[in-house]
């Protein structure tokens, strides 16, 4: 991508800290609209802008068009929180706990299958072509969304501005942060490595797009596994019994990681 829009490498990696970026920010307006209109409207037209920005990117001209477009389909990530708020509306708290576990498996799909299969549409059709592909089961989604997804907000807040009157409240919570900084340096390694290991896998092991997807797509493996640890265990245990187990694996796997490398173990 960098190559056929004459930028550098580091322009087009803002495609991923664009994304995160914005998806960080609605997810503060999202949930508040759903609290206030219902869960059904606010994923139906997160889908529906997903599909035209993605098409967007599929056509641009130029970088700075893609990045647009790019940062308006980041609308699609706050729309998975909706979801676990239907889960929430719908099952008790430690059902919840259940089910957020086996929805985060499938969620864990598109990282282990989309660097594989993305890698494998590049090399034969380019790399427009994943973005035709999200595109078309977007439509699919919003389809499945329209028929099958009924409304289980049944006590929508009577104004936005109640819901954020709620704000300052959370944020003096002291287990809000626990859990929001554990996820913000878990999901952060994610992105750190989706966004670095292309430039060091094709410029230190010269490897091929599709080769460098099922590598990236098998390092999520664990993270299915994990969930679906998570599903079966969690109304077996306290949350934060589980959550500290979780925390304390992927700090190990880290630190393997760099005794390795400052062993001499580089391949």
């Amino acid at each position: 991508m960098a190559a056929e829009f004459g930028v550098d490498y580091g322009v087009v990696g803002l495609a991923l800290a664009a994304y995160a970026a914005v998806s960080a920010c609605l997810q503060i307006i999202m949930g508040p609209l759903s609290d206030r209109f219902g869960r059904r409207p606010v994923i139906l037209w997160g889908l529906a802008i997903f599909v035209i920005a993605t098409i967007g990117c599929a056509i641009a001209p130029d970088v700075w068009t893609f990045l647009a477009c790019r940062m308006i389909q980041a609308v699609i990530s706050p729309t998975y929180a909706v979801a676990l708020a239907v889960i929430r509306d719908t099952t008790s708290k430690e059902q919840a706990a259940s089910k957020i576990g086996y929805v985060a498996m499938a969620w864990a799909v598109a990282p282990m299958l989309g660097p594989s299969f993305g890698g494998l549409l590049d090399e034969a059709f380019g790399w427009r072509a994943s973005f035709w592909f999200l595109a078309t089961f977007g439509i699919a989604m919003f389809a499945l969304c329209w028929i099958d997804l009924r409304e289980t907000n049944r006590s929508p807040s009577n104004t936005i501005a109640e819901q954020f009157r709620a704000y300052p409240e959370l944020l003096g919570s002291r287990r809000f942060w626990a859990y929001a900084l554990c996820m913000a340096f878990s999901v952060g390694a994610f992105y750190a490595f989706l966004a670095g290991v292309p430039l060091a896998a094709s410029s230190a092991f010269d490897l091929s797009p599709g080769t460098l997807g099922i590598y990236m797509g098998s390092i999520t493996g664990c993270f299915t596994f994990g969930s679906f640890l998570s599903g079966r265990f969690a109304s077996r245990f306290q949350l934060t019994t589980t959550l500290i187990a979780g925390r304390v694996s992927a700090c190990v796997g880290l630190l393997l990681g760099l005794i390795l490398y400052f062993a001499g173990v580089d391949h």
